[in-house]
């Protein structure tokens, strides 16, 4: 699901999936560059551990925030929130 809300000073755009969820204990390292949740003692775990680090950096460049919640085997909510501008200011 995607959504995006318009309030009067931000943009806010939400992705929720319905997947795995993430445990509470890697959601503060999910945007850190290279970093990957394992399963276990599998080493199937795809990716390069760079996509969200590069959202966060250039939702931050932009001057905006970026936020993960989750609730494992529920899924997840992204919420990236961006300063309105008009007319470039």
């Amino acid at each position: 699901i995607i959504n995006l809300k318009s309030k009067v000073d931000f943009l806010i755009l939400e992705i929720i999936d319905n997947g795995i969820g993430i445990p509470n204990k890697e959601i503060s390292k999910v945007f850190d560059r290279f970093y990957r949740i394992t399963q276990g003692n599998t080493h199937d775990t795809k990716g390069f551990g760079l996509g969200l680090c590069h959202v966060k950096t250039i939702v931050d460049k932009l001057g905006g925030s970026v936020s993960v919640s989750s609730t494992k085997g529920k899924g997840s909510k992204f919420t990236v929130e961006l300063k309105r501008t008009i007319n470039g200011k």
